[in-house]
């Protein structure tokens, strides 16, 4: 039987790359995220109105397509929440994000996954577009 493996916590931060599209409530949350943070990115911007997100070299890093997506560690992140609670695991000791208290971590897990399954998804171009071509 395997053990489980301790996330890797990490004090230095190799290069982060975020990609996003400035009108995205989610690139913002990573934004915020890594500015509490204090952690440094370089930024990619795509403009999903024109479809620069189908790009072959975008794909390469975020398979499905969507934003926000980070390249940190070697590795692709999609997601905003799995970008952020992996820069909170990774970095535990940079200004923390989620109360130290369980039940206030709840309370602020339980507002973020209101937001992104239940507010966000109406804002997102998926989703308008099939609202909008339904007959």
């Amino acid at each position: 039987m395997s053990k489980a493996r301790e996330p890797t916590k990490g004090t230095e931060v190799g290069a982060v790359t975020l990609w996003g599209f400035y009108a995205s409530s989610c690139t913002w949350r990573v934004r915020l995220a890594l500015g509490l943070k204090g952690i440094p990115y370089e930024y990619k911007a795509l403009n999903i109105s024109n479809g620069e997100h189908k790009s072959e070299e975008f794909k390469k890093v975020s398979p499905l397509q969507y934003v926000p997506a980070v390249e940190v560690d070697g590795a692709a992140i999609a997601d905003s929440m799995a970008i952020v609670m992996y820069f909170e695991e990774k970095f535990p000791d940079k200004r923390p994000l989620l109360p130290v208290d369980l039940l206030a971590r709840a309370t602020v897990r339980q507002v973020m996954y209101l937001i992104g399954a239940n507010i966000q998804p109406l804002q997102n171009l998926g989703c308008l577009v099939s609202l909008l071509s339904s007959p």
